[in-house]
C-alpha cells in the first residue's frame, strides 16, 4: 500500500527481481527407483526440490506488478510450485520476505493399451477370419497398459513417440472390451472390468485377461469421466491393433448321429 492513500499498488512495477522457485511432489509423493527422475521445469530450466536451495530466476515484472512464467512437468501427480523473494541492500528492501505456492496436477495426456497377439484393424468379418487363432475362449491374456505424455495435439495413437509416465497411479481403472467380429455377435464379459494402476519404474502396468466368448475385439482402458486427483478427464483409449483372433476352448458332441 502507499504511505498516504493506502491504496494498493504493486510491490514490484517495472522491475527485474531474482526470485527462487521449488517444487514438492504432494500426491504420490514418493517416486519410483529410476536413473533420471523428472523435475519442475520453469522457463525451460529444471528446478530444485528443495526449500535449502531453490532455483533463482531473474523475472520481468510489468507495471501492473505480474511476470510471467512458463512451467512443464513430464510426468503425472499432484505437485506445489513455491515461489520466494528475499529482499537485499541491492533493492532498498533488506529483511523483506515475499512467499507464495499454488498446486497444481498433471496428468497423462493418454493411455496406450496393448496385447502380445493382435491383427490389424479392418471393416470386415472375412479380414478378422484370417487373424491368427491366438486365444481359447477363457484363457488368459497378456495386456500391457501404459499412462502416456503428450506428444502433440490431436494425438490418437499414445503407444508411438509418447513418453511414459513413471508416477501415474489410478486406482480402479477401468477395463472394456468390444467386439469387432463376427458382426452383430454377443457382447462380451470382460475380466477384470478395472484394474489398479501403481507407479513403476517401467512406466506401465502388465496384466491378464479372459474374454467368455469367440471372435475378434479391442481392448479398452479409462473413461471419458476418469477422476483424477479431483479432475475428470476424457481418458478413454483403446488398441490401435485387434485383440485375437479367439477361438472355441473345446466342442461338445452331443450325438453321434451326423
Amino acid at each position: 500500500k502507499t504511505d498516504d492513500t493506502s491504496q494498493c499498488v504493486p510491490g514490484f512495477a517495472n522491475v527485474s527481481r531474482s526470485v527462487g522457485f521449488w517444487y514438492d511432489r504432494v500426491s504420490p509423493s514418493t517416486f519410483p527407483s529410476v536413473a533420471v527422475v523428472p523435475a519442475v521445469q520453469v522457463n525451460g530450466a529444471a528446478i530444485s526440490a528443495s526449500a535449502v536451495t531453490p532455483t533463482a530466476f531473474n523475472l520481468s515484472f510489468n507495471a501492473q506488478g505480474i511476470a510471467t512464467i512458463t512451467s512443464n512437468y513430464a510426468d503425472a501427480g499432484m505437485l506445489r510450485l513455491n515461489a520466494r523473494y528475499d529482499g537485499s541492500s541491492a533493492n532498498n528492501d533488506t529483511g523483506l520476505v515475499m512467499a507464495g505456492a499454488d498446486l497444481f496436477v498433471s496428468h497423462p495426456a493418454g493411455l496406450c493399451v496393448q496385447s502380445s497377439q493382435t491383427c490389424p484393424l479392418s471393416a470386415s468379418d472375412s479380414a478378422y477370419a484370417s487373424c491368427t487363432l491366438a486365444y481359447k475362449a477363457g484363457q488368459s491374456m497378456a495386456a500391457t497398459i501404459s499412462a502416456k505424455a503428450w506428444q502433440v495435439d490431436g494425438d490418437t495413437d499414445f503407444c508411438t513417440g509418447n513418453g511414459g509416465l513413471y508416477n501415474f497411479v489410478h486406482a480402479n481403472l477401468p477395463l472394456s472390451a468390444q467386439l469387432l467380429a463376427p458382426s452383430g455377435g454377443a457382447a462380451p464379459t470382460l475380466s477384470p472390468t478395472s484394474v489398479n494402476y501403481v507407479a513403476s519404474a517401467q512406466a506401465n502396468l502388465n496384466t491378464n485377461v479372459v474374454i467368455d466368448n469367440v471372435g475378434v475385439y479391442r481392448l479398452s482402458a479409462g473413461s471419458r469421466t476418469l477422476n483424477y486427483e479431483g479432475i475428470s478427464l476424457d481418458l478413454l483409449h483403446s488398441q490401435q491393433q485387434a485383440l485375437g483372433r479367439i477361438g472355441p476352448a473345446s466342442f461338445n458332441l452331443d450325438s453321434s448321429a451326423v
